[in-house]
C-alpha cells in the first residue's frame, strides 16, 4: 500500500520536472498532482488495507453487474448517456484510484 510520504515525494518530483516541460505536458503533470493529492487526502483518513481491498472488490462487482445489463446501442451518444446515468466512469476512476493506492 502506498504511503503519504511516497506520494509527497512523487509530487515534488513532478513539480521539479514541470519546470522543463511545455504547456501541454504541464497540464498532464498538473492533473497527476491533483490525483496524487486526492490519494493523500484519502490516506490521511488512515483506512485499513483490508477495507480498501473490500471496497475495490465491491466496486468491481458493481461495475460487472452494470455492464452485464448494458444494452446494445447503435448510437454512441445514447451509450454515453446510459453510462453517465449509471456512473460507469466514476466507478472506473474509483477502482483505478484504489488499485493505485494498493499497488495492485
Amino acid at each position: 500500500m502506498k504511503t503519504i510520504k511516497e506520494l509527497k515525494k512523487q509530487i515534488s518530483k513532478i513539480v521539479q520536472e514541470s519546470i522543463l516541460e511545455d504547456k501541454k505536458e504541464k497540464a498532464k503533470l498538473r492533473k497527476r498532482v491533483e490525483f496524487l493529492n486526492q490519494c493523500i487526502l484519502y490516506l490521511e483518513l488512515e483506512p485499513r488495507e483490508i477495507f480498501l481491498y473490500n471496497q475495490r472488490n465491491e466496486l468491481k462487482e458493481k461495475l460487472r453487474i452494470i455492464m452485464q445489463d448494458k444494452p446494445y446501442f447503435e448510437d454512441k451518444a445514447h451509450e454515453y448517456s446510459w453510462m453517465k446515468k449509471h456512473n460507469v466512469q466514476l466507478i472506473k476512476n474509483q477502482i483505478e484510484t484504489l488499485d493505485f493506492i494498493l499497488n495492485a
